[in-house]
């Protein structure tokens, strides 16, 4: 299995408190394009919802998504 994110250069955040909690785990078949499909690209989208405290009340965590593409 791989994570993802792991394909991301430096700090990665995926979370208001400036961690990275969530994760994108893919076969290793899926990462390297073996079955098919093969991971294109990784994005953390960080929202700008609110200030401060306020930005929990929206959510805490950042949308991630992973791209694929047919080979």
């Amino acid at each position: 299995m791989v994570d993802a994110l792991g394909t991301l250069p430096g700090k990665i955040r995926t979370h208001t408190d400036g961690k990275a909690y969530d994760r994108i785990i893919v076969s290793d078949a899926m990462a390297n394009g073996l079955s098919g499909l093969e991971l294109d690209s990784v994005q953390i989208r960080e929202h700008r919802h609110g200030k401060g405290e306020e930005r929990r009340l929206y959510t805490d965590h950042y949308p991630i998504m992973a791209v694929f593409k047919v080979r």
